[in-house]
């Protein structure tokens, strides 16, 4: 329970951080293989409070 309560404050403290200083965040260009579209590239931001996203494998 410690831990827990421990992680949600770093994690709101942070968020309040990053509101308040803005700071620019680069990005990497992530390509997939899908097998109707073929390949499909997007960027993904590299701010470390968003997670990236990624395509889910269909076939």
């Amino acid at each position: 329970m410690i831990e827990y309560l421990k992680d949600l404050i770093s994690k709101k403290t942070a968020k309040k951080k990053a509101r308040r200083h803005t700071q620019e965040y680069g990005h990497t260009i992530d390509a997939f293989q899908m097998a109707e579209e073929g390949e499909i590239r997007f960027a993904n931001w590299k701010n470390p409070l968003i997670p990236p996203r990624f395509l889910p494998n269909r076939k």
